[in-house]
Formats: structure tokens, C-alpha cells, sequence
């Protein structure tokens, strides 16, 4: 039992010590904790700032819109060369391919809006921007969702912010009865 007892000891004394050594690869923040991309969500922005946040979400809007009207050239500006877009017609990979897939006329758009943002930072370098999106559009003679939750990755690279993945989902619908009370 006392053999046990001090096995133990040692073993919770040796999972401390290598808990407090702190990962060279890994960038301290008073933020993120010492877990790779973990962090609380109090004061997040210190890694970002609200210019870069600003201007990202400015960046969704113009791709939006060049979405609306098929223009090409927003998104090969900003998608990232490995950019990801999942979406109802499935998963696009490479800039080019998301590109063609999001501007091929396909896609009637009458009218958006985007709202309820927030930004999850990860490091200096990657934010998640996440926000719904209000839609009246139709795609393939389909109407898409009046209302979905997107997520747009973010990367920094070469002092240059792209986006390198985008996802929907479609937002759940209040029954009639909840929307009358």
C-alpha cells in the first residue's frame, strides 16, 4: 500500500512538472491558455484588433456581393490558393474551383444581409468570423435558406488576410405559432 502510495506520488509530481513545461513551438498568449487553439473568449480581440475585424467583415460583405452580381474577381483576390467552401452543391477545393462554383450564374440573388458577427481569434494570424446571413436567392431553380450561419476562416499570410474556408448552415426556422407571440 505504501509502495503504491508513493508510485502515485511520484507520478502526479512527474505529470505536473511536464504540464508546467511549456511547449516551444507553441506562442504564449494571456488569452489562449497553454492548449494550441484554446482560449477563453474574454478579451479575445487582444491577439486581433477591431481595424483587422473591421476589415475582414468588410471583406465578407464585397464577397457577398460579388456573389450577388458573378463578378470573379473579389474572390480570386481574396480566397486563399487551398481555400474550402462546403456548401449545398458539396465540397470545393482550390481557389480556382470555388471561384468557378460561386460565380458560374447560377445563382439569382435578389437581396442579403449579414449580421450577428463575432470573432474567435486563434492566434495573431487566424480568425474565425462567424455571423447569419439573411437571403432571398435561388440556386439551380432551388430557393436557398432564408436564413443561414456562416463561418469564414481567416488566415494572415505574407501580410495578407484570405480566406481559406467558408461553410452554411442553414439557421432553424421559428415555428408560425412562436413567431405570432
Amino acid at each position: 500500500m505504501k509502495k503504491a502510495f508513493c508510485v502515485s506520488l511520484v507520478l502526479i509530481v512527474f505529470a505536473a512538472v511536464a504540464m508546467s513545461q511549456q511547449n516551444p513551438n507553441m506562442q504564449q498568449n494571456p488569452n489562449m491558455g497553454n492548449m494550441p487553439g484554446m482560449q477563453s473568449n474574454a478579451g479575445n480581440t487582444a491577439i486581433g484588433n477591431a481595424a483587422t475585424e473591421q476589415s475582414l467583415f468588410q471583406q465578407e460583405k464585397n464577397l457577398w456581393e460579388a456573389w450577388k452580381n458573378h463578378n470573379a474577381q473579389p474572390f480570386q483576390q481574396a480566397l486563399a490558393p487551398n481555400s474550402v467552401d462546403v456548401s449545398r452543391s458539396g465540397v470545393k477545393t482550390g481557389q480556382q474551383q470555388v471561384v468557378q462554383d460561386l460565380t458560374s450564374g447560377d445563382c439569382q440573388v435578389n437581396n442579403y444581409s449579414l449580421s450577428d458577427q463575432k470573432f474567435t481569434w486563434y492566434d495573431p494570424n487566424t480568425v474565425l468570423l462567424t455571423y447569419r446571413a439573411d437571403q432571398d436567392a435561388i440556386c439551380g431553380g432551388n430557393k436557398l435558406p432564408s436564413s443561414v450561419w456562416a463561418s469564414s476562416l481567416w488566415v494572415n499570410q505574407g501580410a495578407k488576410w484570405q480566406a481559406a474556408f467558408h461553410q452554411e448552415t442553414p439557421a432553424q426556422q421559428m415555428p408560425q405559432q412562436q413567431q405570432q407571440h
